[in-house]
Parts: C-alpha cells; sequence; structure tokens
C-alpha cells in the first residue's frame, strides 16, 4: 500500500498533498472509493509502462537501423 499511497500523492495536482495527506485521503474514504483510487493509479501505471515500451523499442530499432548500416560501410 505504501508504494500506491506514493504515487497518488504524484500523480494528485489539485490540492497539492503531502504523502501523509494522502495516506489519510485513503484512510477516510470508503471501500470503494478506495478500490477507485487504486484503479486509477494501476490503470496510469499501465499506461505510462506502453508508453515507455514503444519508445524504448523505436530507439532500439533507430539503433539497430545505425548498427546495420555502419556495418554495411565497412
Amino acid at each position: 500500500m505504501p508504494i500506491y499511497i506514493a504515487m497518488l500523492e504524484l500523480m494528485i495536482e489539485e490540492p497539492d498533498m503531502s504523502y501523509d495527506e494522502v495516506r489519510v485521503l485513503v484512510d477516510a474514504v470508503d471501500e470503494y472509493d478506495r478500490e477507485t483510487l487504486l484503479s486509477y493509479v494501476n490503470s496510469l501505471t499501465s499506461e505510462k509502462a506502453i508508453v515507455a515500451h514503444r519508445i524504448n523499442e523505436e530507439r532500439m530499432d533507430e539503433l539497430n537501423k545505425m548498427e546495420r548500416q555502419v556495418a554495411a560501410g565497412l
């Protein structure tokens, strides 16, 4: 749970909340709202991971292309 609270601390933009304030918020809401907040964290984290993976694949493709060009030039 601490990792979810830390991620929520970074994700919540308004109002700007500290880790302890986010923990109080998570503790104060009912189970339904808590699960909703945690699902947002999971969704956003998954989306960011997918985007990061795609960018990494593009960079690797670029590097492989450059490597083939250098090898062809030798």
